[in-house]
């Protein structure tokens, strides 16, 4: 479990993704952001022989289940397309046989731990053994650049090729929260369309979200948090998209809740996180300030006609009441708190002396 960044390709990775189907524009363009080394990443959660596993390669962003000694069981690949699985383990490594839906066989992968690093082994069709090289985050990684000279991802040669990382002792801000965690959509204050209005957001979609009570009590945010550095997960109920983000970095390119590319500048105000956004051809967007306001999580943006809107968030994991929210027209409109599709009530918690304690996130299997 936990989140791993590619550190280092051994092998001939274009053979083997040549093997895996993968399209020549598609090589092109990997080859040119070196394979994905320092930037692709996997996150995995794992529960015993259950797994979840988050691949974003740089060009997409694919979730992979399956279950070790399951059988054959239809996921997802890391290039997006279906295949058909089959895991095992043996003794410490984990197999993974891999097919298309058709029947065609593609390279088997052998995942394991190395010392501190996690390795994931496939063998091309000529028999060279492929090794990519995951390090675990959380660690304070300092990123040099490469040293120059032609690409240093080769055939049987071992790549580190767009960063090489340094470790050190993690660096913690005295005066800033730790926004770590998920965290649920509770309610939101103002005027929600017109900020999604500010925002570009289409008319269909706008209409969509207003359905879905503008997805309170089923949105979500995961955050990852080290520091400065930030990878937010966002769950609108519509879609997932990443966004990634250093404060203090200045300008830096990265992905919308929407999932449509944006610049973003982020800086902290004493214990509010400020992030300033654009659209790629300059187009201001709204604001956003995120706080810890008590125990909640407030992202508080205002839009063009100066109104407030604030999105409050709760973190997952306490001990939550859920009742049906009162009936009775929207509970989202301008210029009104909304609640609307749950009320939560915060109690004690209470322990029974022979029930099960279901508290977590669970995953349909």
């Amino acid at each position: 479990s936990g989140r791993w960044l590619l550190e280092r390709i051994d092998g001939d990775i274009e053979a083997l993704l040549v093997d895996l189907g993968t399209s020549w524009a598609v090589r092109k363009l990997a080859k040119g952001m070196k394979y994905g080394i320092g930037k692709a990443a996997q996150d995995i959660q794992q529960d015993g022989d259950s797994f979840v596993v988050l691949n974003e390669s740089g060009l997409k962003t694919t979730t992979m289940r399956f279950r070790a000694g399951a059988g054959e069981e239809e996921t997802i690949g890391p290039d997006g397309a279906p295949v058909v699985a089959r895991t095992h383990w043996e003794g410490d490594a984990l197999h993974m046989s891999l097919r298309k839906p058709n029947g065609a066989k593609l390279p088997d992968a052998i995942r394991r731990m190395v010392g501190s690093e996690m390795v994931v082994e496939s063998t091309t069709s000529k028999g060279e053994v492929v090794r990519r090289c995951f390090i675990k985050q959380g660690e304070d990684l300092t990123v040099l650049p490469a040293p120059t000279g032609g690409d240093a991802v080769s055939s049987g040669h071992s790549a580190q090729a767009s960063v090489d990382v340094v470790r050190g002792p993690s660096v913690a801000h005295s005066r800033t929260p730790d926004f770590s965690g998920r965290w649920l959509l509770e309610r939101i204050d103002g005027d929600i369309e017109a900020l999604l209005v500010d925002l570009g957001t289409s008319w269909a979609v706008r209409k969509l979200a207003k359905g879905m009570k503008y997805g309170i009590g089923k949105a979500a945010q995961d955050i990852q948090q080290d520091g400065d550095s930030f990878v937010v997960l966002n769950e609108s109920g519509l879609k997932t998209t990443t966004m990634r983000f250093r404060a203090g970095a200045g300008e830096e390119e990265t992905i919308g809740p929407d999932g449509a590319p944006v610049v973003a500048r982020t800086h902290w105000e004493g214990d509010a996180l400020h992030m300033s956004l654009r659209k790629p051809n300059g187009a201001k967007l709204p604001d956003a300030i995120r706080r810890m306001v008590g125990s909640e999580m407030v992202v508080e943006s205002t839009t063009s006609k100066g109104e407030v809107v604030r999105r409050c968030f709760i973190k997952q994991g306490e001990d939550l009441t859920v009742l049906p929210a009162p009936t009775g027209g929207d509970a989202v409109s301008s210029g009104h708190s909304a609640q609307a599709s749950v009320d939560v009530v915060r109690g004690p918690s209470v322990a029974h002396s022979r029930t099960p304690d279901f508290s977590g996130r669970w995953l349909l299997e």
